[in-house]
């Protein structure tokens, strides 16, 4: 029984040694116990906990009173005595001991639900380990977080307890849908009633509980329930969202009337919905009923596929846009995703950071683009894509997007419609403005209650008498129901009148009348907000903001003192007045609209805007050169998340110095390879490196920028090689060692040695890749571990395509003893991998199987989904060597599916290939032949030319056995005269078709050489066999 005992979730209950404390004799104290105790993971500075609890006191006071509430806590919880202590305390921070005596509910609510996220499983919703620790974080959500727990005067915690409440509301409905599926699936339908009817309790107009209680009901025989249950589905959407269910429930409904059977309706079941997450907004949503309802319509619409809502910055369309994908998320069986797009200015960045939004891990030769469109072709998603006004030229892709993805439908925000065919264009106005200054008119408008909302988290206690109410109305009128506008107008209450802030602002509009004759009223209005509330800043904070116009996206607490000079004080006077945001992450950012305003007026300062530019570029330059270690070691998964938060930045200052200081790429050129190779986007990482060579010949050291550009030219190699332009990497070698072989052999030119290693593999030149990686082994002084590693694989690999097992094995063998002493889990990973191709040699299995295992984990840990699936398939080859055939095929299947969640063709065609000779080897034909059919399609599907001819050589096989002479003949025939069959194929191909015709009759092998096919007639035959 742990000592401290903290209940979060319903209303707060604070026990020690199993009793209630009653000595906690503030709210305050109990706020600062469960601040400190839900955020232990870091320190808190104590004037950030003053602004957090008393931030409208004196500076003197607020300390006394966190002084004192700090000794009462203690006292009360017996921190003193406690072994270990509850808290961590110095002069300035203070934090909850997480190795103390305690348990906290939401910590363990958190951590089932991120064990189930992190658990390689095909279906969520078929996995028992999954939905148990599921239940049991189900079991700990009594209520709301902090449910009935409200702190008078404390904004900045009311809105943290906001986020956390919403945030684990949305995971506790997420999780009780994946039970209720998980129950019907298994038969328990008393469960997976109580799932659903537990989601409609937290939220009575979720349609997919519905439908799961409908069927759940009918299933048992409870037609006239089931019915019912539909009613009043019906009557809960239309009262409350003014909307009609949606045409799943409808069909559902329709099918119970009828009276079609249990077993059609149980397969109405939705694929698994995602753990996809809306960003959790720190305030109320206000107004916009009859918005939402317009958009409930069209979302409901199937003609309606691309939505984009259009107004000016600052009018809340982004939040109109989440509000209502939160309100629709249940009619989309693959959940919603928000994708941020204000940072990124080329379309060729909106792939990436759509597979960021989607968690999506690119793999492998295919490009990113068809890898993103295939994962999403089998998707029921919304997608709402945030800012797109700048990417105008990538509406191309969103319309493709569409094309290739006929369930997914995208809500997009711009200042301007795309003006795509198939576009919706919805006008988003300002909140809706009191008629007059009568209390029920103004109580009744969505404008005057935002800017009431803001005042009072400014000022605690702010009312209004019948003049002032008055002056809010022309406010709202003045700025037209702007959201931002709106916003930042009552950040000035501390120090104005109501009346003084309407006369502030029409001083400005005035001017800007006068000056800005071509400006719309609509602009002039916010932008005399703007200028209203600039000049009211303190010269210090007006600075600060400008330089912080320099960050794109969002960014730490570091970064704004580095680049900007924004210190704690300046940065928290900033997101007071609403300048600043702070996220829920702990980061900073700028609504795009401020960003703009704000970098207009650092342009004003050409010095200071150089010196700033500068200074962030040695920044970010200087934080991606300092993860070099962590992305080639034990904690790459975390480096490479730390440096993609970070990348819209790291590429900006990249670009910035490949103008100014092309010196400064010297030291992250590393780090920003493996970055990007381990992201598999080799264009972006293209673009970057041609830029820095293109700007090279600017320097004055001929020695340092032929070295420089050697290594970039190398690295774009690698690039090339990545997406199979095999050419272009030759190319860009050659260019590579012409710069490099003059100055000796360095650590660049050890890179370019096993890269063209890596190519010439790929090209086949097996004896040129070797000559390349002996090379590079041979130097010891300036060779890295990683590179000893990478050089040792390949060796390996090439050794093995040459024929020679065993100094393959041992090249293996100890590139995986360097790997684990680097600890770069992906090398690991890929020296096993390697390793366990040598699965056919039934002497090594039992060294091989626990490493094929262990790359399962690695994969499984990394979260690469791929890597996921290739491993599985690698121990299912291992399993079946040891004659494990009912465990070998599960694996294959358990690959499979990945393979058809990620939308991976590559290895979803090899693998049901692979699954397809295992059914062969058990004399199981027909299942045999449908998998190596389906093999067939998915590889001509997806253009994997070699892995249709390796399908091929299995459907003769299955041919020849079935005793189908003729058909197995034509196939090899063609399969041999292909000049892409592999040696392995060709190797197959060759015996079966000497099998063939030692029985076959003269006469069979003459008919078949006379009607010789073509490969496209030839799969197509195989293919439309299938549909017969």
């Amino acid at each position: 029984m742990p000592r401290l005992k903290l209940n979060v979730l319903g209303p707060l209950q604070i026990a020690l040694a199993n009793e209630p404390i009653a000595k906690l004799e503030s709210d305050k104290t109990r706020a600062l116990l469960v601040y400190l105790a839900v955020e232990a993971a870091r320190a808190h500075r104590r004037a950030a906990l003053l602004g957090l609890l008393w931030p409208d006191y004196p500076e003197e006071t607020a300390r006394h009173n966190l002084r004192q509430a700090l000794f009462n806590l203690r006292r009360a919880i017996g921190d003193h005595t406690a072994e270990p202590p509850f808290f961590f305390i110095t002069r300035d921070e203070i934090q909850f001991n997480p190795a103390c005596d305690h348990s906290l509910d939401v910590e363990e609510f958190d951590a089932y639900l991120a064990a189930c996220e992190r658990h390689a499983h095909a279906n969520i919703e078929t996995c028992a380990l999954c939905a148990a620790q599921m239940q049991q974080a189900i079991d700990l959500y009594r209520g709301k977080f902090l449910q009935e727990f409200f702190l008078e005067g404390s904004a900045e915690f009311e809105e943290w307890a906001l986020a956390r409440r919403e945030a684990t509301h949305q995971r506790a409905l997420d999780a009780l849908t994946h039970l209720a599926n998980y129950y019907e699936q298994h038969g328990d339908l008393a469960a997976t009633r109580r799932a659903a009817l537990r989601q409609l309790e937290l939220d009575p107009w979720r349609e997919q509980a519905h439908r799961q209680m409908m069927r759940a009901l009918v299933t048992e025989g409870q037609r006239n329930a089931a019915l019912a249950q539909y009613e009043t589905c019906r009557r809960v959407l239309a009262q409350e969202l003014g909307v009609e269910p949606s045409v799943e429930t409808r069909e559902l409904y329709e099918k119970i009337k009828s009276g079609n059977s249990k077993f059609e309706i149980r397969n109405s079941i939705q694929p698994p919905t995602s753990n996809l997450q809306l960003p959790t907004p720190l305030t109320p949503f206000l107004g916009r009923e009859r918005e939402l309802s317009e958009l409930a319509q069209l979302s409901a619409d199937d003609a309606c596929r691309l939505l984009t809502l259009v107004a000016p910055g600052g009018m809340g369309k982004t939040r109109l846009a989440l509000q209502a994908a939160a309100q629709q998320r249940g009619r989309f069986a693959h959940g919603v995703a928000f994708v941020p797009l204000a940072a990124i200015h080329s379309p060729a960045a909106v792939i990436p950071a759509l597979a960021d939004a989607l968690g999506f891990t690119f793999y492998g030769p295919t490009s990113p683009r068809v890898q993103l469109l295939n994962f999403l072709r089998d998707k029921q998603m919304l997608l709402v894509l945030d800012n797109v006004e700048q990417l105008v030229d990538a509406a191309e892709l969103f319309v493709e997007l569409l094309q290739h993805a006929p369930e997914i439908k995208l809500l997009l925000t711009s200042r301007e419609p795309l003006n795509v065919q198939g576009e919706w264009v919805f006008e988003v106005a300002g909140l809706e403005v009191p008629a007059d200054a009568r209390a029920e008119q103004f109580e009744a408008s969505s404008a005057a209650a935002l800017f009431m909302q803001r005042a009072r988290r400014t000022r605690a206690g702010f009312a209004l008498d019948a003049p002032e109410r008055a002056s809010v109305v022309r406010l709202c009128r003045l700025v037209e129901g702007m959201p931002l506008a709106l916003e930042l107008a009552a950040t000035w209450v501390k120090t104005l009148t109501v009346a003084e802030i309407v006369a502030e602002i029409e001083r400005n509009l005035d001017f800007l009348g006068a000056s800005l004759r071509d400006l719309p009223e609509r602009h002039r209005s916010v932008r005399a907000v703007f200028d209203s509330s600039w000049q009211m800043l303190p010269s210090e904070e007006q600075r600060v903001l400008a330089k912080l116009s320099a960050l794109h996206g969002d960014f730490q607490r570091e970064a704004a003192e580095q680049i900007a000079d924004a210190s704690l004080s300046l940065l928290s006077a900033l997101v007071t007045k609403s300048l600043v945001r702070r996220t829920l992450a702990g980061r900073y950012d700028l609504h795009e609209l401020v960003r703009q305003y704000a970098v207009n007026r650092l342009s004003e300062n050409a010095m200071q805007e150089a010196a700033t530019r500068a200074q962030h570029s040695r920044y970010y330059l200087a934080l991606a050169q300092k993860s070099e270690s962590d992305l080639f070691g034990p904690r790459q998964v975390q480096a490479v998340a730390a440096l993609n938060a970070e990348i819209e930045n790291v590429r900006a200052a990249w670009q910035w110095a490949a103008r100014h200081d092309t010196v400064a790429l010297r030291a992250p050129t590393r780090a920003l390879y493996w970055h990007y190779d381990l992201r598999n986007l080799p264009r972006e990482g293209a673009a970057l490196f041609e830029l820095a060579i293109a700007n090279a010949p600017a320097w004055t050291d001929t020695a340092a920028r032929e070295i420089a550009v050697g290594h970039w030219r190398a690295f774009q190699a690698m690039f090339a090689y990545r997406e199979n332009r095999i050419d272009a990497a030759e190319q860009h070698l050659a260019q590579s060692f012409a710069l490099l072989e003059k100055h000796g052999c360095g650590t660049e030119l050890i890179d370019a040695l096993w890269i063209q290693g890596q190519v010439a593999w790929a090209r086949g030149d097996f004896d040129l890749a070797a000559r390349a990686l002996r090379r590079a082994l041979a130097v010891q002084a300036a060779r890295s571990q990683w590179q000893t590693a990478i050089c040792y694989i390949m060796l390996g690999n090439v050794e093995f395509e040459q024929g020679r097992d065993e100094d393959s094995y041992r090249t293996l063998t100890e590139s995986l003893r360097v790997a684990r002493a680097q600890g770069d889990p992906t090398m690991i990973a890929y020296a096993i991998s390697s390793l366990t191709r040598h699965a056919s040699q039934r002497a090594r299995i039992a060294e091989l199987e626990p490493l094929a295992r262990e790359a399962c984990e690695l994969a499984k840990t990394s979260g690469n989904r791929f890597a996921v699936a290739l491993a599985l398939a690698q121990l299912a080859q291992l399993v079946w060597a040891k004659r494990d055939v009912a465990q070998a095929k599960q694996l294959c299947r358990e690959s499979i599916a990945v393979c058809r969640a990620q939308g991976d063709d590559w290895w979803l065609s090899a693998t049901l290939n692979q699954l397809g000779n295992f059914e062969m080897a058990t004399g199981n034909l027909i299942e045999a032949e449908q998998n190596i059919r389906e093999a067939i399609q998915v590889a001509l599907r997806g253009g994997f030319h070699t892995n249709a001819l390796d399908a091929l050589v299995s459907m003769a096989t299955a041919r020849a056995k079935a005793d189908d002479t003729a058909t197995a003949l034509e196939i090899v025939s063609v399969v041999l005269q292909d000049p892409a069959t592999k040696h392995r194929a060709r190797t197959r191909a060759e015996k079966l078709r000497g099998e063939i015709k030692a029985r076959a009759t003269l006469q069979e092998i003459k008919s078949v050489h006379a009607r010789e096919k073509t490969f496209e007639q030839l799969t197509n035959e195989i293919v439309t066999r299938a549909s017969r």
